[in-house]
C-alpha cells in the first residue's frame, strides 16, 4: 500500500498548479493533452491491478521482497511527461527546455527497461485483438527483460558482495553499541572459514536425502551435472506451485521490528565475532547463545533483528526467520515439528522470490512444480523439504545473508534429528569448493553468511556444527562452566578461545 500511495502521490503532484499560479488557460490544444494524460493514468491503474491480482494469485502481497513502485517507475515517469503540456512546461519545478529535464529522458531511454515499457505503452488506445497482440509482445519483452536484468544485478552483486557486507556492518555499528564484560552468558560458536568442501570430522548422517550425503569433491558440480530431457521453469510457476506453504507460516515470524529509538547492547567480544563474520570474505556460520531470559524480545534475537534489517537496507539478498510455536496443535504433529516445519518452508517460499525469472531444470537438478504437492505440512515430507532447500540454495544469489533466531524453541525429542539435518544443510553450502575466476582469484558459487541466535546451548545446533572446525568466543566465567559441558567438551573438535 505505501508503494501504491507513493504512485499516486506522484502523478498528483504532476498537475499541481506551480506556486504563485491562479489558474490555466486551457485551449482546444489542450484536449489532446489532457485525453493523453487521463488514458495513461487509466492504463496505468489497470496495469496495477493486474500487478496486484498476479501477485494475490501467488499469495505474495505480504512478501518482503515486493516494491510495487519500482515495478510501474517509468510508467509513472510517462504520466508525469505528460502532464508537462498541461500545465505549461513544469515537472518537478523543472522546464521542458531545461537541459536536466532532457538529460532524465535520455537516461529513462538509454535503460533496458525502455524497449519493454514502450511496448507496454503501445497499448494505450487500442482495442480487442490489437490490444491483445500488443500485450503479449509486452510481456516477452518484459521477460527477456527480467531476464538480462536478473543476470546483470547477480554480477553486480558478486563484484559489490564485500562491499555491501562493510555497509551491512556499518549500518548496524550504528544500532549494536559495544559494552565491557557483563558476565551475561552469551557465547559465540564459529565454523572457520571454509575454503574447502569436505567435512572435518563426522558425517552427514542418514536423515538426510541421497543427494546430500554426496560431500565429495564433486559438491559443487552435482547439480550442473545433467542428462536427459531438459525443462524450463519460470520463477513465478514455482511461486505459483509452492503458494500452499503460506497455510504454514506467518509472514510476520520473517521479520521483528526494531524500534529506532532501542539500542542493541552486546558484549566486546560478541561485536568482535560479528564483525569478523560479517566481513569474511567466506562462507561461514556464526551461532550467538545467550543465557535463557522471559524478556520478549531476548537480547540475541535483537542482535538478529539487526542484521537481517540493516542487511535488507544495504540491498543484499536476505532470508530469515524468528522461530515460534503455534498455540494449537494439529492432529499427528507435535507444536515442535509444526513450528520446525514453519521454519523450513518459510526459509523455501523466500528462496523462490531468489531466483532467477528463468531456469532450467534437468535430471541433477530437478525443480518442477510437481515437487511442492507433496509438501503437506507434516514430517513425512521431510526428505523433500531438505532436498528443495539444499537445490534452492545452490540457485540463490551471488551472496545470501541467511538469520535464523529461536531454534531452541523447536528443540523437542520429536525435532532432534530434523532440526540437525536442516543445520547441516545450511553449513553444507558455506563448504563449497572455491572456483577460480578471470582475475586468478577464487570466487564461491554462494557467497552464505549464515546467522543463528539461541538461548542456552542447544545440543541440537552446537553438536550439529561441531562436525566441523569450531572456535568458541566466551567470557571467563562462562569458558570454566562451558568446559564441564558435554555439549562442548574440546573432543567434539572445539577450539576454545577466551575473549
Amino acid at each position: 500500500m505505501e508503494g501504491v500511495i507513493r504512485a499516486l502521490v506522484k502523478v498528483n503532484q504532476s498537475i499541481c498548479l506551480p506556486p504563485g499560479s491562479h489558474g490555466l488557460a486551457f485551449t482546444t490544444d489542450s484536449i489532446t493533452s489532457i485525453a493523453k494524460f487521463y488514458s495513461l493514468t487509466f492504463f496505468f491503474l489497470g496495469e496495477l491491478m493486474d500487478w496486484y491480482v498476479r501477485r494475490s494469485k501467488c499469495r505474495l502481497l505480504e512478501c518482503l521482497h515486493q516494491d510495487v513502485y519500482l515495478n510501474f517507475r517509468y510508467l509513472i515517469w510517462s504520466i508525469r511527461s505528460s502532464a508537462i503540456h498541461i500545465i505549461g512546461g513544469l515537472i518537478d519545478g523543472m522546464d521542458m527546455d531545461d537541459p536536466k529535464y532532457e538529460k532524465k529522458r535520455k537516461i529513462m531511454q538509454s535503460s533496458d527497461l525502455y524497449l519493454w515499457e514502450e511496448t507496454r505503452l503501445s497499448q494505450v488506445g487500442l482495442q480487442k485483438w490489437d490490444r491483445r497482440l500488443i500485450a503479449q509482445s509486452a510481456m516477452t519483452r518484459q521477460l527477456i527483460w527480467e531476464i538480462q536484468h536478473d543476470a546483470a544485478e547477480r554480477l553486480q552483486l558478486r563484484a559489490e558482495s564485500h562491499l555491501l557486507l562493510l555497509q551491512m556492518l556499518d549500518l548496524t555499528s550504528q544500532r549494536l553499541r559495544s559494552v565491557t564484560q557483563q558476565n551475561s552468558g552469551i557465547a559465540c560458536l564459529t565454523t572457520t572459514v571454509a575454503q574447502d568442501i569436505g567435512m572435518q570430522g563426522g558425517d552427514l548422517g542418514t536423515d538426510l536425502p541421497s543427494e546430500l550425503t554426496l560431500i565429495t569433491s564433486q559438491e559443487t558440480s552435482r547439480y550442473k551435472w545433467s542428462s536427459g530431457p531438459k525443462h524450463k521453469y519460470t520463477r513465478v510457476e514455482l511461486q505459483l506451485a509452492s503458494k500452499h506453504l503460506q497455510d504454514f507460516f506467518r509472514n510476520d515470524d520473517q521479520v521483528t521490528d526494531l524500534d529506532s529509538d532501542v539500542d542493541v547492547i552486546a558484549e566486546d567480544s560478541v561485536v568482535e565475532c560479528l564483525q569478523q563474520w560479517a566481513t569474511n570474505v567466506h562462507s561461514q556460520v556464526l551461532a550467538i547463545g545467550g543465557s535463557p531470559t522471559t524478556a520478549f524480545p531476548s537480547p540475541v534475537a535483537l542482535i538478529s533483528a539487526c542484521y537481517a534489517t540493516f542487511a535488507r537496507k544495504a540491498k543484499l539478498p536476505v532470508i530469515s526467520h524468528f522461530c515460534s510455536l503455534p498455540t494449537e496443535e494439529r492432529s499427528g504433529m507435535t507444536l515442535f515439528e509444526q513450528g520446525l516445519i514453519s521454519l523450513a518452508y518459510s526459509l523455501i517460499r523466500q528462496l523462490i522470490d531468489y531466483l532467477p525469472p528463468v531456469l532450467e531444470g534437468h535430471a541433477a537438478c530437478n525443480l518442477n512444480t510437481e515437487r511442492f504437492s507433496a509438501l503437506n505440512g507434516t514430517m513425512t515430507s521431510w526428505k523433500e523439504v531438505l532436498s528443495l532447500i539444499d537445490m534452492l540454495l545452490y540457485l540463490a544469489p551471488p551472496v545470501l545473508v541467511c538469520v535464523i533466531d529461536g531454534l531452541d524453541v523447536l528443540g523437542d525429542s520429536s525435532t532432534d534429528g530434523p532440526i540437525r539435518s536442516l543445520v547441516r544443510t545450511l553449513s553444507t553450502h558455506t563448504r563449497h569448493q572455491t572456483a577460480p575466476t578471470a582475475d586468478g582469484s577464487q570466487n564461491q558459487d554462494v557467497l552464505l553468511k549464515v546467522l543463528f541466535t539461541v538461548a542456552g546451548r542447544p545440543n541440537t545446533l552446537v553438536e550439529t556444527l561441531s562436525e566441523n572446525r569450531l572456535i568458541l568466543s566466551e567470557s571467563n566465567q562462562v569458558s570454566q562452566l562451558a568446559s564441564t559441558d558435554g555439549a562442548l567438551n574440546p573432543d567434539v573438535g572445539i577450539v576454545m578461545m577466551n575473549a
